[in-house]
């Protein structure tokens, strides 16, 4: 099943669920302070959200933690750590204002934001990482065309955002503090979206560069690893294959878990198109990346 979005008042989703109510009759639907702290949580395959974790860093030459290093002995520093996780939750809450202004999300809702801890199994020593929900059910949304894109642009907004904030750390790295025999490494901070993010993403981009008709049909298809990573606990290295179809036409946006989009075509009356890649704000996302000529090959199994 996928959601149809458009004029109409009822979505299926997963099983046939039907859109009631407003966002502030739903407030429960907030990932409230204290809800589910537990990092490997299962409960996000609905959820609007993103994943953060602040750039590799380590000691200088001095002792002072610095980005842009290797770390010492794979540990982070919980000085930069807590710095990390306080800037991206003023980022959010700040991005999320307009999602206010339009009744999306209620002004509580965004105060009551938390960088709330993630991780994957195993636990020993992982690298910190934050989770920012704003709602943990997103199905109300996923019927109603102007909602979807106003998310979409909300998320597009926070990437871009991070994506800003880990350049301005890069163009500040001091490579000669950088003690002998410790690597440099990249900064940047590679976020991870839940599933509805990235369906939100796909169709507000459907909607600012083609246009979207009254009904919209979506799927999205998608790979990660079993037992680690998946809708309701997604990661990095998951794929997504988001399919949203317009009358005779159908879009198609192949997307890593952290917003970078590999390929993007179109299909109508059989034939695909390949289009420009959009920039959704990941950190390694390539626009540049121009469509070749296509190449047609017939193939002859006749016998004799």
């Amino acid at each position: 099943m996928y959601p149809t979005i458009g004029a109409s008042p009822s979505a299926c989703w997963q099983g046939g669920w039907t859109m009631a109510g407003n966002p502030d009759e739903r407030s429960h639907r907030h990932d409230a302070p204290g809800a589910m702290d537990d990092p490997f949580r299962r409960d996000l395959a609905n959820a609007f959200g993103i994943i953060l974790s602040p750039p590799h860093h380590g000691p200088d030459v001095r002792g002072n933690a610095a980005y842009g290093i290797r770390p010492q002995y794979g540990m982070a520093d919980e000085t930069i750590t807590g710095e990390f996780a306080e800037t991206m939750r003023s980022l959010v809450v700040g991005r999320a204002s307009a999602l206010a202004e339009r009744g999306l999300v209620t002004p509580e809702a965004i105060s009551d934001l938390q960088s709330k801890p993630y991780g994957y199994p195993p636990a020993a020593q992982q690298w910190p990482t934050f989770l920012y929900t704003l709602y943990l059910d997103a199905r109300p949304f996923l019927n109603d065309g102007a909602s979807v894109i106003a998310w979409g642009m909300f998320f597009r907004d926070v990437l871009r955002g991070v994506r800003e904030w880990s350049q301005a750390r890069r163009d500040s790295v001091d490579y000669e503090a950088i003690p002998p025999g410790r690597e440099a490494r990249e900064v940047a901070s590679h976020p991870v979206l839940t599933r509805p993010a990235i369906i939100a993403l796909c169709y507000a981009d459907l909607a600012e560069r083609y246009g979207a008709g009254d009904t919209i049909a979506i799927e999205a298809h998608g790979r990660g690893f079993p037992g680690f990573t998946g809708p309701d606990h997604p990661g990095y290295n998951d794929r997504y294959l988001v399919r949203a179809k317009a009358g005779r036409r159908s879009f198609f946006w192949s997307v890593n878990g952290d917003g970078t989009v590999t390929d993007h075509f179109m299909m109508a009356g059989g034939q695909i198109t390949m289009l420009p890649l959009p920039d959704f704000g990941a950190p390694d996302q390539r626009t540049w990346q121009d469509p070749m000529p296509v190449q047609y090959v017939q193939v002859n199994n006749r016998q004799g």
